[in-house]
């Protein structure tokens, strides 16, 4: 072989050495690439093992319950939704279908959804067990793909606490804790909803507004406790009376509303308002005592009295007092003339507020005399009020609105002490001493510290005790007995004057009133009026000048305005009188004028006696 071939051969060779040394580096590369490959693979699937045991491990341990279905059949249930629908174990689940697991009314709506095997938003809802019972859920529903074929995921959280807390706390918001009627927030809801309704079908609503008489006097008598039992007992009798379809609402302390919807004949409001009224009035046991209350009803009717619930309310409130004015246990419909006197009231009330530290308040004094001699022995101290704008204002028109409000307390306290510092004063200027006659009112006497006050009041305006009289009502000592009893002892210690003022117009009972340290009897200026010319006055005003010569008592006519009046009463014994014959109520000057003149007149009575006994 010459040259050239050889050097052909070797370059043949060479290429062929290089060929396949290419083809090995290239399956070299490609086996790297597949094993490569495969570990990914094995990594992947690796992973995907770990992705689905975490999954599980999650959804075994996840709280929610989680359930799959697959072409209407549970195929996965965890331990949550075990426990969850009350099943012995998950397995007791499969087979059946997400819709069955849902409460009835929201069957045909889940199943429309399913069927489009999409996601649904969470949702609340309710769910059925395995034993029937519903439970609160909060529930999601999930569209996926499991083990390869689509499926739905459901998650469902049990929140029947927290619904449970919901409702208490909605409850309580609309609901009186006390009685568990309708609160004032459902109260006017409903009234709202009874008035949309009236007015589409062209009917009536009727609002009672009421509330309990004499509440306070049981409440601070019996206890709260029994005060508390007794608004229980009235709220059961005010339901048991009413329909469904009514409201029965309790607005706070003894006040109660009543919607009536759906009334088109007044005459069986007014029979449905009646046996509410006789219900309430029923007799009840507490605490092993009987007692009785009454009720005052105001009443506004939808849409004569108002087309609103505020407006409506507050016309039935407005009646109630009304018919409190006319001596409860009665009821009063709204009349448009009420506007007027709420309107004078509110004004009252507003100034009143203001009206001792104005000094806006002065007095008036009236003489009490002998029968026989006409001598001033006393005089009633009449509160009189002078407001910059609405001038002198009657004491009908504030005393009732001072007492109600608790305004008479330091107005009433503020009467006495001038009283008595005027009386001190008329005393040291020589001009005798005589019996201060004060009025008190109901609240004042049942302040708790009420005997401590009138002690200090004397001390503090040096004023003797026994030229104070304290005047009080019939139906203020009444009210409590026992309690007045006591506290009528306690004033007398001191060493005051106590006597009953219109007796005759309250309800006394002889029994009791044997037992008051009572010194004197005001007989009421009504049965005096009349006594020359009618004999049933003139044998009521002799029967009480009898009784309480009989118990000791003085007695003192008010309202003595004529002759034949005072013949009468001294003729029958009568110790003393008031009235607009000897004097009407004046200011302190013109007071001052009359005892000055008095004592002017028993001094020259007593120089002329003197003179004559010398000749």
């Amino acid at each position: 072989m010459d040259t050239a071939d050889h050097q052909l051969e070797e370059r043949r060779l060479a290429r062929a050495i290089s060929a396949r040394m290419q083809a090995e580096s290239l399956l070299e590369q490609k086996s790297l690439q597949l094993y490569e490959q495969a570990q990914e693979r094995e990594q992947a699937v690796l992973a995907l093992r770990e992705s689905e045991e975490r999954y599980r491990l999650l959804v075994e341990l996840s709280p929610d319950a989680i359930l799959i279905e697959i072409d209407g059949f549970i195929v996965f249930a965890n331990a949550a939704a075990q426990t969850l629908f009350f099943a012995t174990r998950p397995e007791d689940l499969f087979g059946r279908s997400l819709v069955s697991l849902m409460a009835p009314a929201s069957r045909t709506a889940l199943a429309h959804i399913l069927q489009q095997n999409e996601s649904s938003p969470a949702v609340e809802d309710q769910a059925v067990r395995l034993d029937d019972t519903l439970v609160d859920v909060a529930v999601t529903r999930i569209a996926f793909i499991y083990r390869g074929e689509p499926a739905i995921q459901m998650i469902a959280r049990d929140i029947s606490d927290r619904k449970r807390l919901e409702k208490q706390l909605l409850y309580q918001a609309t609901h009186d804790t006390l009685t568990g009627l309708a609160n004032r927030n459902l109260m006017r809801e409903r009234l709202n909803d009874a008035i949309v309704y009236a007015s589409r079908y062209d009917q009536a609503v009727w609002v009672l507004f009421l509330d309990l008489d004499r509440f306070k006097f049981f409440n601070d008598s019996l206890g709260h406790k029994a005060g508390d039992m007794l608004l229980k007992e009235i709220a059961a009798r005010l339901r048991a009376g009413t329909r469904e379809t009514d409201t029965v609402a309790r607005l706070g302390g003894d006040e109660f509303v009543v919607i009536l919807p759906e009334r088109t004949r007044e005459v069986l409001a007014v029979a449905a308002l009646q046996r509410l009224m006789d219900a309430i009035a029923r007799p009840m046991h507490l605490d092993g005592k009987e007692i009785s209350v009454t009720c005052s009803v105001g009443l506004a009717i939808y849409p004569t009295d108002g087309d609103a619930p505020d407006t409506l309310l507050e016309h039935a409130d407005i009646a109630m007092y009304r018919a409190k004015d006319g001596g409860r246990n009665n009821f009063q419909f709204f009349t448009a003339d009420m506007h007027e006197e709420v309107r004078e009231r509110i004004l009252i009330e507003d100034a009143l507020r203001t009206a001792l530290e104005r000094d806006e308040f002065f007095l008036h004094y009236q003489p009490q005399v002998r029968a026989d001699t006409h001598q001033i022995v006393g005089i009633e101290t009449l509160i009189r009020w002078r407001h910059p704008e609405l001038g002198i204002v009657a004491p009908n028109r504030f005393i009732s609105i001072a007492e109600e409000t608790g305004l008479i307390v330091p107005i009433g306290a503020w009467v006495l002490r001038t009283a008595c510092l005027q009386n001190k004063a008329w005393q040291s200027n020589g001009l005798g001493q005589l019996r201060m006659a004060v009025n008190l009112s109901a609240r004042q006497f049942a302040h708790a510290d009420f005997v401590q006050s009138v002690a200090d009041i004397l001390a503090e305006t040096g004023l003797e005790p026994h030229c104070l009289e304290l005047e009080l009502t019939e139906s203020l000592i009444m009210s409590d007995v026992d309690h007045a009893i006591e506290k009528l002892h306690a004033l007398k210690a001191l060493g005051i004057k106590l006597s009953i003022d219109d007796f005759g117009t309250g309800y006394s009972s002889l029994s009791y009133l044997k037992r008051f340290p009572i010194d004197v009897l005001k007989i009421d200026q009504a049965f005096v009026r009349d006594i020359a010319v009618d004999p049933d006055d003139a044998a009521i005003v002799l029967s009480i000048i009898s009784l309480a010569h009989n118990l000791n008592l003085r007695v003192i006519a008010e309202g003595v305005e004529t002759r034949e009046q005072v013949d009468y009463l001294r003729a029958h014994g009568c110790d003393e009188m008031q009235g607009y014959l000897f004097s009407p109520p004046v200011t302190r000057e013109e007071f001052e004028q009359i005892l000055a003149s008095e004592r002017r007149r028993d001094s020259w009575h007593a120089d002329t006696s003197a003179g004559t006994a010398a000749n």
